[in-house]
C-alpha cells in the first residue's frame, strides 16, 4: 500500500530510512488491517478467477438438458460459459483492486490458492481422476511459491511520481523487455505452428510443447508486465489521493504518465485476461490453468523484482541476509518440478483438447426448410456401394437386375445397414430394399 509525501519531491530518508533505489518506507503499510484486508480480498478474487475458468472449460463439455417440453433449460453451455466469463472478469477486477492495499510480491503469489481450488473443482464438479503426481505436482509448486512470499522481495516500499518515472529510464529494464518480448513472440510464432499443424500429423510433443509455447507467449507479454503497470498505476491513483490533489493525476504536469500506464494496463491486461480465458478452449483446464497461473507469478515476481529494483532488497533479509538469493532460486526449481509432475500426469488425449474459438453454441434441430444432410450422406454412400453406376446395389438386388451383387440381396442389405449406422438414419425412399 503507498502512502504520500508531501511535495511530490523524492523522500529517499523518509518514512523510516532509505533504501538505496529512491523509495521509502510505507507509513500506512503498518496498518496491518489494510494488508490483511488486501490478502482476503486478494484471495477471494483468485479463488472467482478459477471459478469462472473452471466453468468455461466445463461449458465445452456439457451437454444441453432438453425438457419435456422440448426447451433448453436453464443450465445449458452458453449459459454457463457466459456466467464463467462473467465471474472470471469481475474476480479479475477485484483482485487488481486489491493491489492498492497490499504489495505485489505478497498478492500474486497468494494466486497459488487456484490450484488447490483447480484440484477440487475437477474431482468434485469435473470428475476428474486425481492422481498422486497430480497433488505432489501442486504441491511442489506452492512451496516453490511459499520460498517466493517468505524469501522474495516483500518488504513495503514506496515511491514519489519522479522516482517511478525514472525507473523506466534504467538499462536492466530495457533489456529486460528487449529479451522478454523476443522469447514470447518466437513462443507465440512456435505455438500458432504447432496449432496450424493437422491432428492426423502432430509435431514433435504436441502435447507439452504446443501449451508451453501458448503459456510463454501469454505470460510473458501479458501476464508479467500487467502486474508492474497495474501496481505503476495503482502507486500512482493513490499517491495523489493522499495529497488531496486527484484532479492533477489527470491533468498535471505528469498527467502524461498516469495516462501512459493506463494504456498499458490495459494493453497488457486485456491480452493476459483474453489468452487466459482462450486457453481453456484449447487445453485442458487441470492442466493448463496451473501452467498459466505458475507463469504469471514468476515471470511477474521477475518483472516487478527489475522494475522497481526489489531484488536489491534481498541481500537485507532478516533471516538469511544475502542466502535469500539462494533460496529464491530453490524455490524456482521447485515451481517447475512441479510443473513437470503435473505435466506428465495429464494424459496426451486431456492436454489438448479439441475447441472452438468461440462461446459454445447450443445445437439446433435442423428444420423443415434445411433438411438434414445426413440423409445426403447416406445416400451418397449407398451410391459409392456401386462401382458401375445405375443405382445402389441393394435397390439393384432386390430388383433382379444386373451387377455383381444382383443374387446377393442380403449381402448387399447388411452392406447398407452397416453404411446407415456409420453415416446416420437416411429417407424412407433410400432405405427400402
Amino acid at each position: 500500500m503507498l502512502s504520500s509525501n508531501d511535495g511530490g519531491t523524492n523522500s529517499t530518508d523518509s518514512g523510516g530510512g532509505g533504501h538505496g533505489h529512491g523509495g521509502h518506507d510505507c507509513a500506512s503499510c503498518d496498518a496491518a488491517i489494510c494488508v490483511i484486508l488486501g490478502i482476503v480480498i486478494h484471495v477471494v478474487g483468485s479463488i472467482g478467477i478459477n471459478l469462472g475458468q473452471n466453468l468455461q472449460a466445463l461449458s465445452f463439455n456439457l451437454v444441453s438438458q432438453i425438457g419435456e417440453d422440448g426447451k433448453k433449460s436453464f443450465c445449458n453451455k452458453k449459459t454457463m460459459w457466459s456466467f464463467g466469463m462473467a465471474l472470471f472478469a469481475v474476480s479479475s477486477i477485484v483482485t487488481f483492486a486489491a493491489l492498492a492495499l497490499a504489495s505485489a510480491s505478497i498478492l500474486v503469489p497468494l494466486e497459488s490458492v487456484q490450484f488447490i481450488v483447480n484440484i477440487i473443482f475437477s474431482k468434485v464438479v469435473r470428475g476428474k481422476t486425481i492422481t498422486y503426481r497430480m497433488i505432489t505436482g501442486v504441491a511442489s509448486i506452492m512451496a516453490g511459491i511459499a520460498l517466493f512470499v517468505l524469501f522474495g522481495p516483500n518488504e513495503g516500499v514506496c515511491f514519489d511520481e519522479d522516482t517511478l518515472m525514472s525507473f523506466w529510464t534504467q538499462p536492466a529494464w530495457w533489456i529486460y523487455c528487449a529479451i522478454t518480448f523476443s522469447i514470447a513472440a518466437a513462443a507465440y510464432i512456435v505455438w500458432r505452428r504447432y496449432e496450424a499443424a493437422p491432428k492426423e500429423a502432430p509435431l514433435w510433443r504436441a502435447d507439452i510443447v504446443e501449451p508451453v509455447a501458448y503459456t510463454i507467449s501469454s505470460a510473458l507479454f501479458g501476464g508479467g508486465q500487467m502486474i508492474v503497470h497495474t501496481k505503476l498505476l495503482a502507486e500512482l491513483i493513490e499517491l495523489n489521493l493522499g495529497n488531496g490533489d486527484f484532479g492533477r493525476l489527470f491533468a498535471g504536469p505528469n498527467a502524461w504518465f498516469f495516462w501512459l500506464e493506463l494504456f498499458l494496463t490495459l494493453l497488457f491486461g486485456g491480452y493476459w485476461l483474453v489468452r487466459l480465458s482462450q486457453c481453456l478452449m484449447h487445453y485442458e483446464a487441470l492442466f493448463i490453468i496451473p501452467l498459466m497461473q505458475t507463469a504469471f507469478i514468476i515471470f511477474g515476481a521477475v518483472a516487478g523484482g527489475i522494475y522497481f529494483q526489489e531484488f536489491s532488497l534481498m541481500s537485507e533479509h532478516p533471516w538469511v541476509g544475502a542466502g535469500a538469493y539462494g533460496v529464491y532460486g530453490v524455490g524456482l526449481l521447485l515451481s517447475l518440478g512441479g510443473l513437470c509432475l503435473l505435466a506428465s500426469s495429464v494424459a496426451p488425449d486431456d492436454a489438448s483438447a479439441p475447441s472452438s474459438p468461440s462461446p459454445p453454441r447450443a445445437k439446433t434441430e435442423p428444420s423443415a426448410d434445411q433438411p438434414s444432410a445426413e440423409p445426403a450422406l447416406a445416400a451418397e454412400q449407398m451410391e459409392s456401394l456401386d462401382p458401375e453406376g445405375g443405382g445402389s446395389t441393394a435397390v439393384r438386388g432386390r430388383g433382379g437386375g444386373g451387377g455383381a451383387n444382383a443374387g446377393q440381396p442380403a449381402v448387399a442389405a447388411q452392406r447398407v445397414k452397416t453404411n446407415v449406422e456409420l453415416w446416420g438414419p437416411v429417407s424412407d425412399e433410400q432405405s427400402q430394399l
